[in-house]
C-alpha cells in the first residue's frame, strides 16, 4: 500500500489504532464467553483472570493513542501485548478445560476470541512501526535538506 509520507505529520495512524480497539473488542469476546458460563466456579486462576483482562483493556486502549501519534516504542509493546494474550490461552481457558468445566466448543471460542485479539494487536504493532520508521526516515531526510 503505497503512504503519503508527508500528509503523516499531520494525520494521525488510523489503521493501527482501529486494530487496537478491535483487539478490545475481541478481548471482550472472550470475557463475555468465559463469564457467562454458569458450569464455571470462581477460583484464584479466575479472579487473577479479571484482573488481567483489566488491565489488557487499559493497555490496549493506551496503546491505541500512543500508534496515532507513530510511536515507535509502543509498537513494540503492541506486538510483546499480542503474544501475552496467545499465552492466556495457555492459561485460563486450558486450566478450565483440564478440570472439565468447559467443553471443546466453549474452549475454542475462547481461544478463537484471545487469538484475535492477538492478532489485531500484532498487526497493529508491525503497522505502527512500519509507519514510524518511514516517518521517522522522511524527517530526517527533510532535516539534511
Amino acid at each position: 500500500m503505497k503512504r503519503n509520507v508527508a500528509r503523516m505529520r499531520y494525520q494521525v495512524d488510523k489503521r493501527s489504532s482501529g486494530l487496537c480497539l478491535m483487539a478490545i473488542v475481541f478481548n471482550v469476546v472472550y470475557f463475555l464467553c468465559l463469564y457467562s458460563n454458569n458450569s464455571l466456579s470462581p477460583d484464584f486462576q479466575m479472579g487473577l483472570d479479571v484482573l488481567c483482562n483489566i488491565l489488557f483493556l487499559l493497555f490496549a486502549f493506551l496503546a491505541s493513542e500512543k500508534a496515532k501519534t507513530y510511536s515507535k516504542s509502543w509498537a513494540r509493546y503492541m506486538i510483546l501485548g499480542g503474544a501475552v494474550q496467545i499465552l492466556r490461552i495457555l492459561w485460563v481457558p486450558a486450566h478450565f478445560l483440564n478440570t472439565g468445566a468447559l467443553t471443546q466448543g466453549s474452549w475454542l471460542w475462547l481461544a478463537a476470541g484471545l487469538g484475535l485479539s492477538a492478532a489485531c494487536l500484532i498487526l497493529a504493532g508491525v503497522s505502527s512501526y512500519a509507519n514510524s520508521a518511514a516517518l521517522e526516515n522522511f524527517l530526517r531526510s527533510e532535516k539534511e535538506n
